[in-house]
């Protein structure tokens, strides 16, 4: 069994890509034939080890986009992946490129009779196809043997003891080194600000040797992190099957649970930051950052540059944009979190970190002390990951999982005191986060039922529970309707793409398919309301004629929701998840959750803890069948936060260890109820008070430009410079020129002349930002926010350096300084 573990380690090791191999080949290279201009090289890395090992290359199914391979040919970087064959053959643009199976293919980069001269490729090591299922399967075989075998001889294997002493001391002194990390991190930031760096969480990571590896090594954290928490769990199980005497084992997870106690402080917010801070803010690439609405983690684009906007909306405009006006409650959080960033991206991304690490510290101490610390640390690695990729946007998601953590974590208290009081504010916390990130709607009539019944059953006590949910329901939509009438457009509806969503779920689409087949009559109508109502009317025309197109549909959806879920913990809606389940682990993946599961059922309270979990998945089920073929992913993060934790709970063992409570009792509703109402003042504030920035001068039409004093009191900062800095620009953040090629290759949806004077790749490409301008000749400056002031200076066929606009939907002003521009 030990040999099997170990293999198992190995493998999941492996996925994770520890193991990188380098591969070198000299020319001359063929195409493949006379009307392809593809070239194939098989790579044999893996070769000794064949059919144990290989390169990591792109399969069918779930192995599609897993490749990691970077490819250099003749000394240039290849940026784009996963390239379609046939696109290869017809000789796609310089930098494409594709790794199936163990054979590497790319473009000639030159149509004429040049052949390249050198090929250098790095990738990841990785077992064979079905490895770790099957390994993970002769595992709990295994270990279901060991334990059968030795309760029916009555002999107790000694050797699970010793196992289970040197992980514990292991894992000790493993905390103390991540401590100690954590430590130094945050020490750095201090020293970084003395200096003058832009960006002083970073400034560690960028300065530090072998730096470039901890963007890469953080995705990989939360799976080490389940691993470590899974062998825990399985250890105390064995020794509880077992009948051996686990004293010392409880011992060293009772001081483990001690200590994250308090050292969750100084990591978690430590480990965040850090992960923020390693991607673009460090100069390098990382799959944590999703560039589709953040390039860089600092330049919001697209959605995000629209939810960043709402704090100066109101200041130049009175009112937010019309994508802000759809959600008003989180208009207002964000507005509150931008505002209290000092209206910097950065400062306001700083309060979210924070934000986001309060409420899980929060959610964690509630899981360690009622799940112990395995499922703890299991929901840690769970919820990181779904964090993580969010951290850096201004989108709604990383401000509905706030609320979600603070759900959670009251939700599970008011299961372990059968209260009431706090069901009811659990389920305030859980509507806030729902109205904020709309995703799972079905589920707040689900929970409601539920508090009604599990704390009031079938009688008056349960009709006053589901009155007084319907009424907090209420409060929440009314506090978001002040906001609406407050700060919103007009012309706008709350939740007014949920048409879109019907219309493509009614013709057996998606959403983009409406959006662009009725484009001229949306078009043609006047509001978005008309529009809403014209595309219900497509939706139940459609309905009409083929009900059953709606019926596949939600089945459709339903499936895909249950067979993405292992793979979005495996990845975490990263640009490259790490781990690809195939379809045979997925179902041990199940299997294994499914039995965890069970083995806690029989200590759960039905009427309150087990009914909750069927409400809450009942109303994930139900929004997925609706919502989950448009991006229903990321759409779902509020209830991933509740999946992570319902997954997590499979770790609860025998007995497991709870801390004692603190001399505070943190869960005393009148605190929390006062709380809430703070919040939503505070965003009220907030909302009014950049408002009341706005003047009449501002709304006549003066420039962003003339009146940015009354904007930026101090020096802020939100863009960066791509390319090497110059001696007087050491203070402004940068990010190489090929990591900023790779973020644009791996979006389409940015501006086209961008990319085109990208891929020339025959100039610098620095960025304007806030307070900072640096015209020279043979520049790009790419603006932080892409509207009509936003200004783009490329050079002419003279030299001479041109400034010219192009114009993008919802910008009300522009960061770049015009008057300081040649």
């Amino acid at each position: 069994m030990g040999l099997i573990a170990g293999l198992l380690a190995a493998a999941l090791l492996l996925q994770m890509g520890i193991w990188s191999a380098q591969e070198e080949f000299s020319g001359p290279m063929q195409t493949e034939g006379p009307n392809s201009q593809m070239i194939a090289l098989h790579l044999d890395g893996a070769s000794n080890l064949s059919g144990l090992l290989t390169t990591g290359g792109d399969s069918t199914g779930a192995g599609n986009f897993r490749s990691d391979l970077q490819l250099w040919v003749d000394g240039v970087a290849y940026t784009r992946p996963h390239t379609l064959h046939a696109d290869l053959r017809a000789g796609a643009a310089p930098g494409a490129y594709s790794h199936w199976g163990d054979v590497v293919y790319f473009s000639d980069p030159d149509p004429s009779p040049h052949i390249p001269a050198t090929v250098r490729v790095i990738y990841s090591v990785q077992p064979f196809a079905g490895s770790v299922a099957l390994l993970m399967a002769a595992l709990l075989l295994s270990v279901a043997m060991l334990v059968f075998l030795s309760r029916r001889a009555g002999h107790q294997p000694v050797w699970v003891r010793g196992l289970g002493n040197r992980f514990g001391l292991g894992l000790r002194a493993a905390s103390w080194v991540v401590l100690g990390c954590a430590l130094v991190y945050l020490a750095s930031i201090p020293v970084a600000m003395a200096m003058g760096e832009p960006l002083p969480t970073a400034w560690l990571v960028r300065v530090m040797p072998g730096g470039s590896y901890v963007p890469m090594a953080i995705p990989r954290m939360p799976h080490v992190v389940l691993v470590l928490a899974i062998s825990g769990a399985v250890l105390t199980w064995m020794l509880h099957l077992t009948g051996m005497s686990a004293a010392k084992f409880e011992e060293h997870t009772a001081a483990l649970s001690q200590f994250w106690l308090r050292a969750g402080l100084v990591v978690v917010p430590a480990l965040l930051l850090m992960t923020a801070s390693s991607g673009g803010w460090a100069g390098y690439f990382t799959t944590f950052e999703t560039h589709n609405t953040t390039l860089g983690g600092l330049l919001p684009y697209l959605d995000a540059y629209c939810h960043y906007s709402s704090a100066f909306d109101l200041l130049f405009r009175g009112e937010w944009n019309h994508l802000v006006s759809r959600r008003p409650l989180a208009g207002a959080f964000r507005t509150a979190i931008t505002t209290a960033g000092g209206l910097s991206y950065v400062g306001g991304i700083y309060v979210q970190i924070m934000l986001i690490a309060a409420c899980l510290l929060f959610a964690l101490r509630a899981l360690l002390q009622r799940y112990g610390l395995w499922a703890a640390l299991a929901f840690f690695a769970l919820a990181f990951g779904i964090a993580a990729v969010h951290l850096n946007t201004t989108m709604t998601e990383p401000l509905g999982l706030i609320w979600a953590l603070l759900a959670l974590a009251v939700l599970v208290e008011s299961h372990a005191r059968r209260s009431a009081v706090l069901a009811l504010l659990g389920f305030a916390l859980f509507t806030l986060a729902m109205v904020t990130r709309m995703g799972s709607m079905f589920a707040i009539p689900l929970l409601a039922i539920w508090v009604a019944f599990a704390f009031g059953g079938i009688s008056r006590r349960g009709a006053l529970l589901l009155a007084a949910c319907g009424a907090i329901t209420l409060a929440v939509l009314a506090a978001g309707e002040v906001f609406n009438i407050l700060f919103s457009n007009p012309d706008s509806q709350v939740g007014g793409n949920v048409s879109y969503t019907f219309c493509g779920l009614a013709r057996g689409t998606g959403w983009a398919e409406c959006k662009d087949t009725f484009a001229a009559e949306l078009a043609a109508l006047p509001s978005i309301r008309d529009k809403n109502a014209f595309l219900f009317g497509q939706a139940f025309e459609a309905l009409q004629q083929s009900p059953a197109t709606l019926i596949v549909g939600l089945i459709d959806n339903v499936t895909m929701f249950f067979r993405a879920m292992p793979q979005y913990f495996a990845g975490y809606y990263a640009t490259q998840p790490v781990v690809s389940f195939s379809r045979n682990a997925t179902v041990l993946v199940y299997l294994f959750l499914g039995a965890g599961l069970l083995a806690h059922a029989r200590r759960i309270d039905w009427r309150v803890t087990g009914t909750f979990w069927i409400a809450l998945g009942l109303g994930v089920i139900s929004s997925a069948a609706l919502i989950f073929r448009d991006d229903g992913l990321r759409t779902l993060v509020v209830t991933h936060v509740f999946v992570a934790a319902l997954l997590a709970m499979a770790l609860t063992v025998p007995q497991p260890f709870r801390p004692s409570r603190l001399k505070a009792d943190l869960f005393r509703a009148p605190v929390w109820a006062g709380g809430i109402a703070v919040a939503l003042c505070l965003f009220l504030g907030a909302g009014l008070f950049v408002r009341s920035m706005h003047t009449e001068t501002l709304a006549a039409g003066r420039s962003a430009a003339d009146d940015r004093s009354a904007v930026f009191a101090r020096k802020g900062l939100t863009g960066f410079l791509v390319g090497s800095p110059g001696p007087d620009a050491q203070h402004v953040p940068h990010i190489p020129s090929s990591v900023f090629a790779r973020i644009l290759e791996t979006e389409s949806s940015l501006p086209p002349d961008l990319i085109v004077d990208m891929k020339a790749q025959s100039v610098t490409h620095p960025a304007v930002f806030r307070g900072f301008t640096m015209p020279s000749a043979g520049t790009i400056y790419v603006p932080v926010m892409f509207g009509p002031r936003s200004i783009l200076m490329k050079e002419d066929p003279s030299g001479t350096p041109v400034v010219t606009r192009f114009d993008a939907p919802s910008a009300p002003f522009g960061v770049a300084d015009p008057v300081d521009l040649p």
